[in-house]
Formats: structure tokens, C-alpha cells, sequence
């Protein structure tokens, strides 16, 4: 549930970042801005799989985490229906296209480092030029690095050098490789594909901008013209031109007076969907809010002071029995096959409540639901006392389903 919750906020994300970065293309923002909301709405969709993963192992203060013995839950003979689950059939074609999505981008970086090995150099300016000796590419550059083709029988024109410079010390592909990481967690979602169109088209723009500053905007355009033909695509490195589509519109701009008037719309932009991406995923318990964001500890003492822990009426014992008995396995998850740890985490407060139950590490959305249910509904514990005071503890459950 966890991770379904935290790809859906990161595609939402991504979703905004399109539709902000379409709209600051059409009120011709400077195309600095317009790069940085499209980076930093790619950063932020990161965010709740970072948190995913990181969150739960994360203890901010040096209290006792007291982890409880694995309890089984399970049935005498295992179901008549075989296979692996529909959740894990979807986790491996999850993995399958992240790998495929991985492919082009490690195969250009694989070509970045044949052409430096075989290429001779040449420092020019901030940058060094790398002459590859192959004609399967037009001028491009990754890292500090231009590389030359073969078909470039003289040295490029100073007005195709400074876009590529531009490229360079702007940490274009930088950016590149954040897209093609976005690309493969998010291979399934169609806008990330529309983003990586903008994001090159960006790239060009601010490329365009910083040439034309240094030569005559209508000879650059020129040069453009004419250094077209016959330039093919490329996917890691920076390619000169996508298409003949995207040439026409960064000749188009290239006389475009930039509108500054509604800057503070990116940043404001950008404030919210961080207060998104910050946002906890939702859970079936009713304190989901607080669920991982605030763990209760005891209070600020130090509980390797204790003097009497929490306990369950009748000790660890009754507690797995207590489990087992009132767990009850579903049956759409046996007819699937279901199995696996569902982690459960809770506090034993002064009175013995439990209170912010929830799942820190789940199997699937019935197995979690049916082991969170029980937790919430079990009676009071004896709670835990320091210096005869009572005070809350954490605990954490671990609650196996297993089909025998």
C-alpha cells in the first residue's frame, strides 16, 4: 500500500511539473526559470519514494524500539489455486521495464566513454573538444566534453561552439540524467516522456540564448539552418536538433523578449508542490496523519531507566495467541497465494491504550488491513513504569502469514 501510495504522489507530481512547465512556456518566462521549475518539480517527484524508503529507518531519538517475537499466521493446507499473486506478476513487470527503460541511457553513456578513449582532444575554452572519428552523430557535448564527428571536416563555426559551451556550463547533462532516472522508476506514466521533450527543448532555448548574446541572432539562425541537414538523433548526449518541429520554434524565440513580470509564479509553484511531496501517504488507520511522521517514544527520559515494561495480560504467550486466534487470513489472499512479513508499529501509552498503530512495512493492502484491525481493537496492556510513573512506549510487531 506504501509503495502504491508513494508512486501515485510521485506521479502527480510529475503530471504538475508538465502542465507548470507547458504553462511557463506560454507566459515566455526566461528560460532559466523555466528550467529550474521543470528540475525542481523532477526533484520533488523523487521525494515520496525517498521518504518511502528512508522514513521507516530513520530514529531521530535514542529511546528503546522494542521489536516483539514473530507471530505466524496461517491455515492447515495451502489453497488449490497455484501461481505466483497478481502483486507479485506486477512487481516483476514493474522491474522489467525499469531495466529496459535503463537500457539507451547506459548504452550512451557507454558511447561517451568509447569516444573519449578513442577521440583526441583539445581544450577549448571552459570545455575540452573531443574529435570521435565516427560520422553516426552531429555536434554534441555531455559533461565538459564537445564531442566532433567525422563529417565536420574543419573545426565547427564559433556560433555551433558557443551553444555547445552553453550546454556545457550550464550542466545540461546533469539534467539529462536526472530524466532518464525519472524515466525509468516512472516508465508506466505517460507525461515523464512529454517532460523529457520540454526538458530538451529548454536545453536548446537557453543554449540558443546564451549564443545569440555573443553573435547576431539572424546569422545564428542561419547556422542553424544549414547545420540541420542531416544531423540524426541521439538520446544521452545533447543533440543538436530533435526535429524539424523544434528547430522552427527555437528559431521562432530567438527574438522573443522574455516576460519577467510573473517570476514569483515559478517559486510559488515550486512552495506547493514541495508542501505535496512532504505530505504523508494516507493509511487505513484513523491517525494515519501522524503514521511515521511522529513517533511516540516515552517521554525525553531515557528508557534504559525503566523499571517495568509494558506488558500484555498474560505475557508474550497470550499475545501470539491472542494474534493467531484473532487474525484471520482473507481469502481473496489465499486464493492468490498471498504470503509474506506485514511489520506492524504501535505505542503502549500510560494507560495502556494502543494508540498510532500502523504498518511500517506491508505485504499487501488485505494482509495489512486484516493485521492492522486486530492490533487496534486489542485490549489494554499493563503499561510500562519509570520510577513509578507511567509512561508510553513503542512497540513493533512482526506478524508472518504463512500458507502451509
Amino acid at each position: 500500500m506504501n509503495e502504491i501510495l508513494a508512486f501515485a504522489q510521485g506521479s502527480l507530481l510529475l503530471l504538475a511539473t508538465w502542465m507548470l512547465s507547458v504553462w511557463a512556456f506560454k507566459l515566455e518566462l526566461p528560460f532559466r526559470w523555466q528550467r529550474g521549475l521543470l528540475v525542481g518539480g523532477l526533484l520533488l517527484s523523487i521525494l515520496p519514494l525517498l521518504r518511502m524508503v528512508i522514513v521507516p529507518y530513520l530514529s531521530t531519538n535514542p529511546a528503546i524500539e522494542i521489536t516483539l517475537p514473530v507471530i505466524e499466521v496461517g491455515i492447515a493446507t495451502a489453497p488449490t489455486a497455484s501461481g505466483i499473486s497478481s502483486a507479485e506478476v506486477l512487481r516483476w513487470l514493474y522491474v522489467a521495464g525499469v531495466l529496459l527503460a535503463l537500457v539507451p541511457g547506459l548504452w550512451s553513456i557507454g558511447r561517451v566513454f568509447f569516444w573519449l578513449i578513442r577521440g583526441k582532444r583539445q581544450s577549448y575554452k571552459q570545455s575540452t573538444l573531443v574529435f570521435t572519428g565516427g560520422s553516426r552523430h552531429g555536434l554534441c557535448s555531455f559533461g565538459h566534453w564537445i564531442f566532433i564527428p567525422a563529417t565536420d571536416k574543419a573545426l565547427p563555426s564559433d556560433l555551433l561552439l558557443a551553444h555547445e559551451l552553453a550546454h556545457v556550463q550550464s550542466w545540461h547533462s546533469a539534467d539529462k540524467l536526472l530524466m532518464q532516472l525519472l524515466l525509468a522508476l516512472f516508465w508506466f506514466f505517460p507525461p515523464v516522456y512529454l517532460l523529457r521533450k520540454q526538458l530538451e527543448l529548454l536545453h536548446e532555448l537557453e543554449a540558443d540564448a546564451a549564443a545569440t548574446r555573443q553573435y547576431n541572432a539572424f546569422d545564428y539562425a542561419l547556422e542553424l539552418s544549414a547545420y540541420r541537414l542531416g544531423v540524426p538523433n541521439a538520446q544521452l548526449v545533447n543533440p543538436f536538433f530533435k526535429s524539424n518541429h523544434q528547430l522552427l520554434t527555437r528559431i521562432n524565440m530567438l527574438n522573443k523578449t522574455m516576460n519577467r513580470r510573473h517570476l514569483w509564479l515559478a517559486p510559488a509553484a515550486l512552495s506547493i508542490m514541495l508542501a505535496v511531496a512532504c505530505t504523508q501517504g494516507v493509511v487505513s488507520d484513523q491517525n494515519a496523519d501522524k503514521a511515521l511522521s511522529e513517533k511516540v517514544y516515552a517521554e525525553e527520559e531515557d528508557l534504559m531507566q525503566l523499571n517495568k515494561f509494558p506488558e500484555f495480560v498474560g505475557g508474550d504467550e497470550a499475545l501470539m495467541s491472542y494474534m493467531a486466534e484473532h487474525v484471520k487470513y482473507p481469502e481473496k489472499a489465499k486464493a492468490d497465494s498471498i504470503e509474506g512479513m506485514v511489520l506492524l508499529t504501535f505505542t503502549v501509552d500510560k494507560t495502556g491504550k494502543i494508540k498510532d498503530g500502523v504498518v511500517t512495512r506491508g505485504v499487501h493492502p488485505l494482509l495489512d488491513e486484516a493485521a492492522l484491525n486486530v492490533l487496534n481493537s486489542m485490549p489494554n496492556w499493563v503499561p510500562g513504569e519509570k520510577d513509578s510513573v507511567p509512561v508510553n512506549v513503542q512497540y513493533h510487531l512482526p506478524l508472518k502469514f504463512t500458507l502451509k
